[in-house]
Protein backbone atom coordinates (compact mmCIF):
# COMPACT_ATOMS: atom_id res chain seq x y z
CA UNK A 1 0.00 0.00 0.00
CA UNK A 2 2.82 2.75 0.70
CA UNK A 3 4.52 1.92 -2.43
CA UNK A 4 1.56 2.53 -3.97
CA UNK A 5 0.58 5.73 -2.69
CA UNK A 6 4.53 6.68 -3.07
CA UNK A 7 3.93 6.30 -7.06
CA UNK A 8 0.67 8.35 -7.36
CA UNK A 9 3.03 11.12 -5.32
CA UNK A 10 5.70 10.61 -8.25
CA UNK A 11 2.99 10.87 -11.37
CA UNK A 12 1.11 13.54 -9.58
CA UNK A 13 5.14 15.72 -9.27
CA UNK A 14 5.80 14.17 -13.07
CA UNK A 15 2.49 16.22 -14.84
CA UNK A 16 3.01 19.24 -12.66
CA UNK A 17 6.20 19.45 -14.30
CA UNK A 18 5.59 18.92 -17.62
CA UNK A 19 3.24 21.97 -17.59
CA UNK A 20 5.94 24.10 -16.19
CA UNK A 21 8.49 22.86 -18.92
CA UNK A 22 6.19 24.54 -21.26
CA UNK A 23 6.12 28.14 -19.73
CA UNK A 24 10.45 27.97 -19.42
CA UNK A 25 13.10 29.86 -21.20
CA UNK A 26 16.06 27.34 -22.42
CA UNK A 27 18.55 27.86 -19.58
CA UNK A 28 15.80 27.36 -17.04
CA UNK A 29 14.90 24.26 -18.79
CA UNK A 30 17.84 23.15 -18.70
CA UNK A 31 18.73 23.78 -14.54
CA UNK A 32 14.74 22.06 -14.48
CA UNK A 33 15.58 19.35 -16.21
CA UNK A 34 18.86 18.21 -13.84
CA UNK A 35 16.42 19.15 -10.62
CA UNK A 36 14.01 16.62 -11.61
CA UNK A 37 16.58 13.58 -12.63
CA UNK A 38 18.23 13.76 -9.29
CA UNK A 39 14.70 13.95 -8.05
CA UNK A 40 13.39 10.90 -9.40
CA UNK A 41 16.57 9.27 -8.79
CA UNK A 42 15.96 9.22 -5.42
CA UNK A 43 12.34 8.83 -5.75
CA UNK A 44 13.40 5.26 -7.21
CA UNK A 45 15.91 4.54 -4.36
CA UNK A 46 13.19 4.96 -2.01
CA UNK A 47 10.91 2.74 -4.01
CA UNK A 48 13.21 -0.12 -4.18
CA UNK A 49 13.97 0.37 -0.34
CA UNK A 50 10.36 0.09 0.09
CA UNK A 51 9.92 -2.76 -2.05
CA UNK A 52 12.78 -4.40 -0.60
CA UNK A 53 11.34 -3.64 3.37
CA UNK A 54 8.23 -4.83 2.64
CA UNK A 55 9.82 -7.95 1.50
CA UNK A 56 11.94 -8.24 4.31
CA UNK A 57 8.18 -7.72 6.96
CA UNK A 58 6.71 -10.65 4.68
CA UNK A 59 9.99 -12.93 5.45
CA UNK A 60 10.15 -11.54 9.05
CA UNK A 61 5.78 -12.58 9.50
CA UNK A 62 6.50 -15.95 7.64
CA UNK A 63 9.07 -16.86 9.96
CA UNK A 64 7.76 -15.72 12.92
CA UNK A 65 4.41 -17.77 12.21
CA UNK A 66 6.76 -20.44 11.35
CA UNK A 67 7.65 -20.55 14.51
CA UNK A 68 4.91 -20.30 17.03
CA UNK A 69 4.57 -24.35 16.50
CA UNK A 70 4.18 -27.39 14.31
CA UNK A 71 0.63 -28.29 13.93
CA UNK A 72 1.20 -28.18 10.16
CA UNK A 73 3.90 -30.73 10.13
CA UNK A 74 2.70 -34.39 9.75
CA UNK A 75 4.32 -37.68 10.67
CA UNK A 76 3.68 -38.86 7.15
CA UNK A 77 6.35 -36.35 5.98
CA UNK A 78 8.57 -35.90 8.68
CA UNK A 79 12.03 -37.37 8.20
CA UNK A 80 14.84 -38.95 10.81
CA UNK A 81 16.82 -35.83 12.02
CA UNK A 82 14.14 -33.10 11.23
CA UNK A 83 14.07 -30.62 13.70
CA UNK A 84 10.77 -30.05 15.36
CA UNK A 85 9.93 -26.86 17.27
CA UNK A 86 6.82 -26.28 19.84
CA UNK A 87 6.13 -23.37 22.14
CA UNK A 88 4.28 -25.31 25.03
CA UNK A 89 3.60 -22.81 27.21
CA UNK A 90 5.09 -19.55 28.38
CA UNK A 91 8.00 -21.93 30.46
CA UNK A 92 8.32 -25.16 28.24
CA UNK A 93 9.27 -25.74 24.51
CA UNK A 94 10.02 -28.73 22.41
CA UNK A 95 13.40 -28.09 20.62
CA UNK A 96 14.55 -31.03 19.15
CA UNK A 97 15.43 -33.28 16.53
CA UNK A 98 13.10 -36.36 16.35
CA UNK A 99 14.64 -39.44 15.72
CA UNK A 100 12.58 -41.93 14.01
CA UNK A 101 13.82 -44.94 11.40
CA UNK A 102 16.12 -44.37 8.43
CA UNK A 103 13.21 -46.26 6.39
CA UNK A 104 10.28 -44.32 7.94
CA UNK A 105 7.45 -44.38 5.96
CA UNK A 106 5.14 -42.51 7.88
CA UNK A 107 3.52 -46.08 9.23
CA UNK A 108 3.70 -47.66 12.49
CA UNK A 109 2.24 -51.64 13.55
CA UNK A 110 1.00 -52.31 16.58
CA UNK A 111 2.92 -56.18 17.40
CA UNK A 112 1.34 -59.05 20.11
CA UNK A 113 4.48 -60.44 21.53
CA UNK A 114 5.13 -62.63 24.17
CA UNK A 115 7.96 -62.77 26.86
CA UNK A 116 10.00 -66.32 26.37
CA UNK A 117 12.69 -67.92 27.66
CA UNK A 118 15.88 -67.87 25.76
CA UNK A 119 16.69 -71.42 24.41
CA UNK A 120 19.55 -72.25 26.73
CA UNK A 121 20.73 -76.00 25.00
CA UNK A 122 21.00 -73.82 22.00
CA UNK A 123 22.67 -70.63 23.01
CA UNK A 124 25.37 -72.30 25.29
CA UNK A 125 27.66 -73.64 23.62
CA UNK A 126 27.34 -71.17 21.21
CA UNK A 127 28.03 -68.18 23.57
CA UNK A 128 30.45 -70.06 26.02
CA UNK A 129 32.29 -73.00 23.84
CA UNK A 130 34.86 -73.07 27.08
CA UNK A 131 32.16 -74.72 28.92
CA UNK A 132 31.72 -78.57 28.54
CA UNK A 133 28.68 -79.53 28.22
CA UNK A 134 28.48 -81.70 31.78
CA UNK A 135 29.64 -78.70 33.59
CA UNK A 136 26.20 -77.23 32.82
CA UNK A 137 23.77 -77.02 36.05
CA UNK A 138 20.15 -76.43 35.52
CA UNK A 139 19.23 -75.19 39.07
CA UNK A 140 16.70 -73.03 37.96
CA UNK A 141 14.21 -75.59 36.02
CA UNK A 142 14.10 -77.68 32.85
CA UNK A 143 15.68 -75.80 29.85
CA UNK A 144 18.05 -73.55 31.89
CA UNK A 145 21.87 -73.37 32.34
CA UNK A 146 23.78 -72.06 34.99
CA UNK A 147 27.53 -72.08 35.83
CA UNK A 148 29.74 -71.13 38.44
CA UNK A 149 32.97 -71.19 38.36
CA UNK A 150 34.67 -68.83 41.03
CA UNK A 151 35.58 -66.48 39.04
CA UNK A 152 32.39 -65.94 36.55
CA UNK A 153 28.67 -66.60 36.98
CA UNK A 154 26.27 -67.38 33.86
CA UNK A 155 22.54 -67.62 33.80
CA UNK A 156 20.89 -68.29 30.55
CA UNK A 157 16.92 -68.46 31.00
CA UNK A 158 14.47 -65.69 30.47
CA UNK A 159 17.19 -63.58 30.10
CA UNK A 160 21.22 -63.62 29.66
CA UNK A 161 23.19 -62.66 32.80
CA UNK A 162 26.98 -63.51 32.65
CA UNK A 163 29.75 -61.39 34.76
CA UNK A 164 33.24 -61.77 36.12
CA UNK A 165 33.74 -61.58 39.71
CA UNK A 166 36.49 -59.03 38.84
CA UNK A 167 33.90 -56.83 36.80
CA UNK A 168 31.21 -57.02 39.84
CA UNK A 169 34.12 -55.98 42.24
CA UNK A 170 34.96 -53.28 40.05
CA UNK A 171 31.64 -52.20 38.82
CA UNK A 172 30.31 -50.96 42.40
CA UNK A 173 33.14 -48.65 42.50
CA UNK A 174 32.35 -46.54 39.34
CA UNK A 175 32.26 -43.17 39.77
CA UNK A 176 29.59 -42.26 37.77
CA UNK A 177 25.60 -41.99 37.76
CA UNK A 178 24.38 -43.25 34.45
CA UNK A 179 20.89 -40.64 34.99
CA UNK A 180 23.96 -37.92 35.30
CA UNK A 181 26.44 -38.25 33.13
CA UNK A 182 27.10 -35.28 30.88
CA UNK A 183 27.80 -35.63 27.46
CA UNK A 184 31.22 -34.54 27.53
CA UNK A 185 32.14 -36.97 30.47
CA UNK A 186 33.84 -40.63 30.89
CA UNK A 187 34.39 -40.21 26.38
CA UNK A 188 37.75 -41.48 26.37
CA UNK A 189 39.52 -44.34 24.37
CA UNK A 190 42.05 -47.10 25.68
CA UNK A 191 45.17 -49.01 24.03
CA UNK A 192 43.86 -52.33 23.81
CA UNK A 193 40.45 -51.01 21.52
CA UNK A 194 38.94 -48.04 20.33
CA UNK A 195 34.95 -46.95 21.56
CA UNK A 196 34.01 -47.57 17.99
CA UNK A 197 35.73 -51.40 17.86
CA UNK A 198 33.92 -51.94 21.34
CA UNK A 199 30.44 -51.13 20.10
CA UNK A 200 31.09 -53.40 16.94
CA UNK A 201 31.65 -56.46 18.79
CA UNK A 202 28.79 -55.84 21.43
CA UNK A 203 26.38 -55.56 18.84
CA UNK A 204 27.77 -58.37 16.74
CA UNK A 205 27.73 -60.52 19.62
CA UNK A 206 23.61 -59.55 20.75
CA UNK A 207 22.66 -60.28 16.95
CA UNK A 208 25.23 -63.14 15.78
CA UNK A 209 25.01 -65.05 18.70
CA UNK A 210 22.68 -64.37 21.06
CA UNK A 211 19.64 -63.81 17.92
CA UNK A 212 18.29 -60.62 18.47
CA UNK A 213 16.90 -59.11 15.58
CA UNK A 214 18.39 -55.55 16.34
CA UNK A 215 20.22 -53.89 18.72
CA UNK A 216 22.38 -50.52 18.98
CA UNK A 217 24.76 -49.02 21.34
CA UNK A 218 23.11 -45.50 22.49
CA UNK A 219 26.19 -44.21 24.83
CA UNK A 220 29.64 -46.10 25.98
CA UNK A 221 30.83 -44.97 29.28
CA UNK A 222 34.94 -44.79 29.03
CA UNK A 223 35.63 -45.47 32.91
CA UNK A 224 39.55 -45.23 33.83
CA UNK A 225 40.95 -47.68 36.22
CA UNK A 226 42.69 -44.62 37.87
CA UNK A 227 38.83 -42.93 38.47
CA UNK A 228 37.98 -46.76 39.81
CA UNK A 229 40.77 -47.12 42.65
CA UNK A 230 39.88 -43.37 43.54
CA UNK A 231 36.71 -44.49 44.49
CA UNK A 232 37.27 -47.96 45.89
CA UNK A 233 40.02 -45.84 48.42
CA UNK A 234 37.60 -43.29 49.50
CA UNK A 235 35.03 -46.01 50.23
CA UNK A 236 37.48 -47.93 52.40
CA UNK A 237 38.79 -44.83 54.32
CA UNK A 238 35.33 -43.25 54.95
CA UNK A 239 32.92 -45.53 57.49
CA UNK A 240 30.09 -43.83 56.26
CA UNK A 241 30.43 -44.06 52.70
CA UNK A 242 29.55 -48.00 52.39
CA UNK A 243 31.48 -50.49 50.85
CA UNK A 244 30.88 -52.16 47.58
CA UNK A 245 27.99 -54.47 46.34
CA UNK A 246 30.45 -57.19 46.31
CA UNK A 247 30.05 -58.48 49.91
CA UNK A 248 33.38 -59.49 50.29
CA UNK A 249 33.69 -61.61 47.31
CA UNK A 250 36.23 -59.74 45.32
CA UNK A 251 39.64 -59.89 45.56
CA UNK A 252 41.68 -57.41 48.13
CA UNK A 253 43.08 -53.85 45.29
CA UNK A 254 45.60 -52.37 46.95
CA UNK A 255 46.87 -50.51 44.02
CA UNK A 256 45.77 -48.96 40.57
CA UNK A 257 46.97 -51.31 38.70
CA UNK A 258 44.73 -54.07 40.22
CA UNK A 259 42.25 -52.22 38.23
CA UNK A 260 41.26 -52.52 34.95
CA UNK A 261 39.72 -49.67 32.03
CA UNK A 262 36.46 -50.32 31.48
CA UNK A 263 34.10 -49.84 28.42
CA UNK A 264 30.39 -49.94 29.82
CA UNK A 265 27.96 -49.76 27.35
CA UNK A 266 23.86 -48.55 27.26
CA UNK A 267 22.48 -50.65 24.31
CA UNK A 268 18.76 -50.49 22.90
CA UNK A 269 16.95 -53.67 21.85
CA UNK A 270 15.26 -53.10 19.01
CA UNK A 271 12.04 -54.60 17.68
CA UNK A 272 10.13 -55.14 14.22
CA UNK A 273 12.18 -51.67 13.78
CA UNK A 274 11.56 -49.77 16.24
CA UNK A 275 13.38 -49.29 19.63
CA UNK A 276 11.74 -50.80 22.77
CA UNK A 277 10.93 -48.83 26.08
CA UNK A 278 14.60 -48.10 27.75
CA UNK A 279 13.77 -48.17 31.12
CA UNK A 280 12.01 -50.86 33.12
CA UNK A 281 9.22 -50.36 35.78
CA UNK A 282 6.72 -50.89 37.89
CA UNK A 283 3.07 -49.23 37.50
CA UNK A 284 0.85 -47.98 40.14
CA UNK A 285 -0.89 -50.92 40.32
CA UNK A 286 1.75 -53.38 40.84
CA UNK A 287 2.46 -54.13 37.10
CA UNK A 288 5.54 -54.45 35.57
CA UNK A 289 6.39 -52.86 32.54
CA UNK A 290 9.68 -54.73 30.49
CA UNK A 291 11.69 -52.83 28.67
CA UNK A 292 14.70 -53.23 26.03
CA UNK A 293 17.28 -52.07 27.64
CA UNK A 294 21.04 -53.97 27.72
CA UNK A 295 24.33 -53.42 29.42
CA UNK A 296 27.45 -54.67 28.61
CA UNK A 297 30.89 -54.48 29.83
CA UNK A 298 34.30 -54.78 28.27
CA UNK A 299 38.37 -54.63 29.82
CA UNK A 300 41.54 -55.89 28.05
CA UNK A 301 40.08 -58.92 29.37
CA UNK A 302 37.24 -59.06 26.81
CA UNK A 303 33.47 -59.48 27.39
CA UNK A 304 33.21 -59.43 31.45
CA UNK A 305 29.36 -58.34 31.37
CA UNK A 306 26.39 -58.53 30.11
CA UNK A 307 22.67 -57.98 30.69
CA UNK A 308 19.65 -59.17 28.19
CA UNK A 309 16.77 -59.16 30.27
CA UNK A 310 14.04 -59.67 27.95
CA UNK A 311 13.30 -62.03 24.81
CA UNK A 312 10.64 -60.61 23.18
CA UNK A 313 8.87 -63.15 20.19
CA UNK A 314 6.45 -61.56 18.16
CA UNK A 315 3.10 -63.52 17.75
CA UNK A 316 1.02 -61.13 15.64
CA UNK A 317 0.91 -57.70 13.49
CA UNK A 318 -1.42 -55.14 13.02
CA UNK A 319 -1.29 -51.85 10.68
CA UNK A 320 -2.44 -48.95 12.52
CA UNK A 321 -2.97 -44.82 11.85
CA UNK A 322 -0.72 -42.55 13.62
CA UNK A 323 -3.04 -39.98 15.29
CA UNK A 324 -2.24 -36.11 14.04
CA UNK A 325 0.66 -34.51 15.92
CA UNK A 326 -1.44 -31.99 16.71
CA UNK A 327 -3.09 -34.07 19.66
CA UNK A 328 0.30 -35.18 20.46
CA UNK A 329 1.39 -31.53 21.60
CA UNK A 330 -1.89 -30.79 23.12
CA UNK A 331 -1.44 -33.41 25.47
CA UNK A 332 2.08 -32.05 26.00
CA UNK A 333 0.74 -29.03 26.88
CA UNK A 334 -1.53 -29.90 29.07
CA UNK A 335 0.86 -31.99 30.71
CA UNK A 336 3.23 -28.97 31.73
CA UNK A 337 0.11 -26.48 31.77
CA UNK A 338 -0.76 -28.94 35.24
CA UNK A 339 1.88 -30.51 36.67
CA UNK A 340 5.56 -28.59 35.51
CA UNK A 341 6.09 -24.82 36.06
CA UNK A 342 10.24 -24.40 35.76
CA UNK A 343 11.75 -23.33 32.05
CA UNK A 344 11.83 -26.51 30.52
CA UNK A 345 13.07 -27.63 26.95
CA UNK A 346 12.37 -31.06 25.48
CA UNK A 347 15.31 -32.22 23.50
CA UNK A 348 14.38 -35.49 22.65
CA UNK A 349 11.69 -36.96 20.25
CA UNK A 350 11.86 -40.53 19.08
CA UNK A 351 9.34 -42.70 18.09
CA UNK A 352 9.52 -46.21 20.07
CA UNK A 353 7.56 -49.28 21.73
CA UNK A 354 6.38 -49.06 24.88
CA UNK A 355 5.02 -52.82 25.95
CA UNK A 356 1.71 -52.66 27.07
CA UNK A 357 0.79 -55.33 29.20
CA UNK A 358 -2.28 -57.50 28.36
CA UNK A 359 -1.63 -60.41 30.55
CA UNK A 360 0.92 -60.96 33.20
CA UNK A 361 0.64 -64.52 33.87
CA UNK A 362 0.95 -65.50 30.16
CA UNK A 363 4.12 -62.87 30.18
CA UNK A 364 1.89 -61.30 26.62
CA UNK A 365 2.06 -57.46 25.52
CA UNK A 366 1.04 -55.07 22.70
CA UNK A 367 3.74 -53.76 21.39
CA UNK A 368 2.23 -49.58 21.42
CA UNK A 369 3.73 -47.10 19.51
CA UNK A 370 4.41 -44.41 21.66
CA UNK A 371 6.27 -40.89 21.42
CA UNK A 372 8.68 -40.22 23.67
CA UNK A 373 10.20 -36.93 25.33
CA UNK A 374 13.13 -36.57 27.10
CA UNK A 375 13.84 -33.39 29.09
CA UNK A 376 16.57 -32.62 31.88
CA UNK A 377 15.29 -31.54 35.59
CA UNK A 378 17.44 -31.68 38.84
CA UNK A 379 20.36 -33.08 36.83
CA UNK A 380 18.43 -36.05 35.75
CA UNK A 381 16.43 -37.55 32.21
CA UNK A 382 12.90 -37.93 32.24
CA UNK A 383 10.99 -39.17 30.39
CA UNK A 384 7.35 -38.35 28.86
CA UNK A 385 5.06 -41.12 26.69
CA UNK A 386 2.39 -39.89 24.39
CA UNK A 387 0.57 -42.74 22.70
CA UNK A 388 1.46 -42.53 18.80
CA UNK A 389 -2.20 -43.95 18.32
CA UNK A 390 -4.67 -41.84 20.47
CA UNK A 391 -2.44 -38.84 21.64
CA UNK A 392 -3.09 -39.36 24.99
CA UNK A 393 -0.30 -39.88 28.16
CA UNK A 394 0.63 -42.99 29.32
CA UNK A 395 0.83 -42.43 32.80
CA UNK A 396 4.04 -44.63 34.83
Amino acid sequence: MRVQEEQKEMDAILAASILLWRKLSMKRKGLLLLTCMLFLVGCGEQNNKLQETAGEEKNMTQKSEDETGTESMSFETMKNGDPVFYALTETAKLEADVVLPEDWQGKAELCHVKLENFDADLLAPELFPDIREEEWEHYYGAGTRDYTDGTRDILIEQGVYYYTYNWWEQEAYFPLNRQRVKEDEFVGEFSFASREEIAAQAEAWLTDKVGLEEVRVDRIYSVPRELIFEEYQRRNSDPEAGTGKSGGVGLERNTVEDFNDCYWLDITQYVNGLPLLGDAFTRQDEVYIPDGEILMGYTENGLEDACIVQNYVITGKEEKSLCPLDAVFASLVKKFELTISADTTIDGMQLIYFPYPVSSEERTYDLIPVWEFTFTEGGRRQHIYINALDGKEIVS
